[in-house]
């Protein structure tokens, strides 16, 4: 591990392409909810952070945003020579952005009862963010910014300052690469997936897949009543499967 972000909802899928794009093998959200073995791991990293955390970024050179970012210590403790890079955004649009996301959540968690991956992936951010980080913030939005400030503080504490960057995307490539010593790339800085579609895309993804599986359940049980009305039912929600697949994975 060369260099890990800490921020939430700061950029991260930026940061993501704008490390690709330097040559850094980077993790992201996008991976974590894609599969139950790593939502499972980053479960158990809470109590068992340094030989998880070796396994999750195996062969990756940079992490950002979450899970990664709620174990400063642990990643410095156990890679002490990557380089941090403190990502900022302006308080005010990153609330706007954060309450959106906890609206979005109330609908994911009752979609989840009866969709396994999506209750999977709501567990795993609830565990992490609102009943762990964000844990007695209610609706103020200072609360929850001093709460995020707090992860700043706790990776200035951890890692020595001449491996620290205070970054901001708008700052461009020039501070990044002098601190990370990599040469300056032709092209613009990354300002991409300003929503997170990339993230929503591998969600809606595995969630898919897990109704496929349902689909094929449903399939068995329609084949084996031979009810009409059933295989109607089947073959729609079957060519609607296919359709929503093809549309998030294209």
């Amino acid at each position: 591990m060369k260099v890990v972000c800490i921020g939430f909802r700061a950029g991260s899928q930026s940061m993501k392409h704008a490390l690709e794009e330097l040559g850094f093998a980077t993790y992201g959200m996008g991976t974590t909810v894609q599969y139950y073995s790593q939502l499972a791991a980053w479960g158990r990293a809470r109590t068992h952070a340094p030989p998880e955390l070796r396994r999750l970024l195996q062969g990756y050179d940079a992490c950002t945003g979450q899970p990664t970012m709620f174990f400063p210590e642990d990643l410095h403790a156990t890679w002490p020579d990557a380089r941090f890079v403190l990502v900022h955004a302006d308080p005010e649009r990153w609330w706007q952005r954060y309450r959106r996301f906890l609206q979005t959540m109330v609908l994911l968690r009752k979609v989840g009862v009866v969709v396994p991956r999506l209750r999977a992936i709501t567990s795993s951010i609830d565990g992490f963010l609102i009943q762990g980080a964000f844990a007695g913030c209610g609706d103020d939005p200072l609360a929850h910014q001093r709460r995020l400030a707090s992860f700043y503080d706790r990776a200035r504490a951890a890692v020595p300052p001449d491996h620290l960057l205070e970054f901001r995307l708008e700052q461009g490539w020039e501070p990044l690469c002098r601190f990370l010593d990599v040469p300056v790339p032709a092209g613009p800085f990354p300002h991409v997936n300003r929503n997170e579609s990339v993230v929503k895309q591998r969600v809606g993804l595995a969630v898919l897949r897990d109704v496929g599986w349902l689909s094929a359940a449903g399939a068995c049980l329609a084949l084996s009543w031979v009810h009409p009305a059933a295989l109607v039912g089947l073959a729609a929600l079957v060519g609607l499967w296919v359709v929503l697949y093809r549309r998030l994975a294209a």
